[in-house]
């Protein structure tokens, strides 16, 4: 079932440079990464953010994107994210899925375990924000945010701070482990991340491009 009160984004302002290509573009068996992220995501909710640089050539993957242009190119995901949601907040949303282009192997199922995770959180608990999490680490995305944690990232952002995991971690993140992972993403597909040629042809090879 989708949800009427989150919105997808969609970060695809990165300037791909160990990669040599717009990683949005890249060809993964018929779909562009940024389409594949987009099909998964559009099958539980309605509305989705594409948050891109304005100097890229990014065709629409579907009737529910819209495309939103970074406020601040240059600082990293927070000079997307900052006016992505500025713009859901503005549309009355509560929450915001956030994926990035460069993870195509995540699933609809990861996303709906995220949302349930969100709204399993006690309020008196405090957090506003669920991530990922495994051996390497805290994962930000994908990742559900309540639409509270803008507050944090524009004083972050007014300030200089422009680090992902300084927001992340102010947001007081409900975290997810491996068990919880593998029940909806048995081998962890959604965290593999494509930022090099190499990562590219394993993901084809999970895709059975050849096939």
């Amino acid at each position: 079932m989708k949800s009427t009160s989150t919105a997808g984004i969609i970060l695809s302002g990165g300037r791909s440079r160990r990669m040599g290509s717009d990683k949005a573009c890249i060809d993964l068996c018929g779909l562009t990464a940024l389409e594949r992220v987009y099909q998964s995501l559009a099958t539980v909710v309605n509305h989705i953010v594409i948050s891109c640089r304005s100097d890229q050539e990014l065709n629409p993957p579907g009737n529910r994107a819209v495309f939103r242009y970074d406020e601040l190119p240059e600082i990293g995901p927070l000079g997307g994210l900052i006016g992505s949601f500025r713009h859901l907040r503005d549309a009355g949303y509560a929450s915001a899925i956030i994926a990035a282009c460069d993870q195509p192997l995540v699933s609809p199922d990861v996303f709906s375990m995220l949302q349930d995770s969100l709204a399993s959180i006690d309020a008196s608990d405090g957090a506003t924000c669920v991530a990922l999490t495994d051996a390497t680490g805290i994962h930000p995305f994908p990742g559900i945010y309540d639409l509270h944690c803008l507050e944090l990232m524009e004083r972050n952002v007014s300030v200089g701070n422009y680090r992902l995991l300084d927001w992340l971690s102010g947001c007081n993140p409900l975290l997810q482990g491996e068990a919880h992972i593998r029940t909806v993403d048995a081998d962890m597909h959604c965290l593999i991340n494509m930022n090099a040629p190499a990562q590219v042809e394993r993901i084809r090879r999970i895709l059975q491009c050849d096939a």
